[in-house]
C-alpha cells in the first residue's frame, strides 16, 4: 500500500511514539484522545482508523476501557471503540503506510 501522505506517516509515527512511551494507564487517555481528535482530521484517501483502534485495544487495554466508558457520552468515541481487526494485520498496515 503506497500512501504519499506525509501527515499521515507522521502521525502515525506519533501513534507509535505513544504506544510505546506512554503507560497504560487512565492518566494517559487524555494523550490517546487529543491523538485520535487530530487523527481523524487528517486528509486521506485512506485512513487505517481501524488498525490504530486494534492496536490500542491491545497494547493498551486500561486505555481502552477508559475510551469505552467515555464513548457513552462521545459518539465519535463509541464509533471508534467499536471498530477492530486483526492485530497482526492492523501492525503490517500501519508500518506499511509509515514507510
Amino acid at each position: 500500500m503506497k500512501i504519499e501522505n506525509t501527515e499521515l506517516k507522521n502521525s502515525i509515527q506519533r501513534f507509535y511514539n505513544l504506544l510505546n512511551n506512554y503507560p497504560d494507564d487512565h492518566d494517559t487517555t487524555h494523550e490517546f484522545v487529543v491523538f485520535l481528535k487530530s487523527f481523524l482530521r487528517i486528509q486521506s484517501k485512506y485512513l487505517p482508523t481501524i488498525e490504530v483502534m486494534t492496536l490500542i485495544k491491545k497494547h493498551k487495554p486500561v486505555i481502552f476501557s477508559e475510551l469505552r466508558r467515555m464513548a457513552r457520552n462521545n459518539l465519535m468515541l463509541e464509533i471508534l471503540t467499536d471498530l477492530s481487526t486483526d492485530v497482526n494485520t492492523a501492525n503490517k498496515t500501519l508500518k506499511e503506510i509509515k514507510n
